[in-house]
């Protein structure tokens, strides 16, 4: 059974294909309907229920067997933390965030603990759910979760507008701590204005780039550091591309995104444009992925991507959730990472797909330029676009990149056409991120500056 469940027809007939294309004309006048207005009444006349179904069945169409809608949840094996000794000299930290999340924020809150972890430093980590539009699943360390701070320094792994709450929510049972960190991530140039009371529930923050540093810095006098999070990934066991459902001889690109991090910023539709321009038809040992999460969620956005996909067999649409080892592995058999994004605060599958030595595709704008350059990667020029209205949140009179599609183009024959040469820059990349996010130089940059607070408050722990 593939991990793609129910994805046995990974790459489709000719009568699969026509059938795809059928029902995205369908999906593409449905869409042109509800434009219209007496044709947007009657839709919106029929049950929500029956609109939701109805659009489901139709997506399924239209990217073929591949979509797992309807996938169950992937077990996630509980991790157990290290039998070292915790160094009596140093003081612990508290660690709160959205440990079960699974989506960018609560991978940030735990990797920072199977960093520590790794260490042997001491932490104390805490769970916080409320609010959280994505799905709260991931176990893998539910055992390490604890009720109360133990340690005078917490940090939050939880953005401004919700620390608030989870401050008040933490304190309604008598918990007390000395120093407040938040860990924070943004995706704009500009800090939004609606965010800037959380300044004064916390006396510091912390982010994972210089990109989003100097947007959150302009913002506060409070101090703002950049502070790494580690390449640590999974233990990967055997499995074969057969396991996902990928052929066996073509060269895989690779695209991944969650929905709720906003379909116009993670720009998915440059990938699909850039491949197929890339690769005409006829030219079949060439293969994209696209890999979703929250899909089921955000009806309209995946309709749009059923739409571009469904006339080129070569790609392949998965939404649902794999568990860390999984897309680990994912990545792993695929060839090449592709992020055409419009804005990112960090890019943690880009960091993942280096370390795993793979080539990455991106564009040369925001928190990726930190750990990239051209000698590591291929980097796609851009050009800064206003953007539009109900694009993303807090957004009005703000630009983002638009990355040249044409040049993306080139870079996917590139690799597909040398693929010595992708293996070379994918080798360069991956010593990269080696060297610039060790679990070991991460935690000592952290611990440094813990050390740092400790001495400035002076209070001994």
């Amino acid at each position: 059974m593939s991990v793609f469940d129910g994805h046995a027809r990974a790459w489709h007939p000719r009568a699969e294909r026509l059938k795809r294309r059928c029902v995205a004309q369908i999906l593409r006048a449905m869409a042109l309907g509800r434009q219209i207005a007496p044709l947007a009444v009657v839709y919106h006349l029929l049950p929500a229920v029956l609109r939701v179904r109805m659009k489901r069945v139709l997506i399924r169409g239209a990217l073929g067997t591949n979509t797992g809608l309807n996938a169950a949840h992937s077990a996630r094996e509980p991790i157990a933390r290290s039998s070292g000794q915790a160094n009596p000299n140093v003081c612990g930290v508290n660690l709160i965030g959205h440990v079960r999340g699974e989506f960018g924020l609560g991978q940030s809150v735990r990797l920072a603990a199977r960093m520590l972890d790794s260490a042997d430093y001491p932490f104390c980590l805490l769970n916080y759910e409320a609010g959280m539009p994505g799905s709260l699943n991931d176990a893998s360390l539910a055992a390490w979760i604890e009720q109360v701070p133990r340690y005078p320094i917490s940090i939050f792994f939880i953005n401004p507008d919700c620390i608030q709450p989870a401050l008040a929510h933490l304190r309604e049972d008598g918990a007390s701590w000395r120093y407040t960190i938040g860990y924070w991530f943004w995706e704009l140039e500009t800090f939004p204005a609606a965010w800037r009371d959380a300044f004064a529930h916390v006396d510091e923050v912390w982010v994972a780039t210089e990109f989003v540093r100097c947007a959150v810095a302009a913002a506060t006098e409070k101090p703002v550091r950049v502070m790494p999070l580690p390449a640590l990934l999974p233990v990967l066991g055997p499995s074969q591309r057969a396991d996902f459902s990928l052929p066996e001889h073509k060269f895989i690109f690779l695209c991944m995104f969650d929905f709720y991090s906003y379909f116009e910023r993670k720009n998915p539709a440059a990938a699909i444009a850039a491949f197929r321009a890339a690769f005409p038809r006829g030219r079949d040992d060439v293969g994209l992925v696209i890999k979703t999460i929250h899909g089921d969620r955000m009806a309209d956005a995946f309709e749009q991507t059923a739409i571009a996909v469904a006339a080129d067999a070569r790609i392949m649409v998965h939404d649902g959730h794999l568990s860390t080892k999984q897309v680990a592995e994912l990545i792993g058999h695929c060839d090449a990472l592709v992020s055409l994004h419009r804005a990112e605060g960090l890019g943690l599958a880009l960091i993942e797909a280096m370390a795993l030595g793979k080539p990455v595709i991106a564009t040369a704008y925001s928190g990726n330029m930190d750990f990239m350059s051209d000698d590591d990667a291929l980097l796609i020029g851009y050009r800064s676009v206003g953007i539009s209205p109900g694009a993303y949140p807090h957004a009005a009179g703000q630009q983002w990149a638009e990355p040249d599609v044409a040049q993306a183009a080139a870079a996917m024959r590139a690799l597909a056409d040398d693929r010595a040469y992708a293996k070379r820059l994918g080798q360069t990349a991956r010593e990269r991120i080696q060297q610039q996010y060790a679990p070991s130089v991460c935690a000592q940059a952290m611990a440094r500056r813990i050390r740092e607070i400790e001495a400035m408050t002076a209070q001994a722990c």
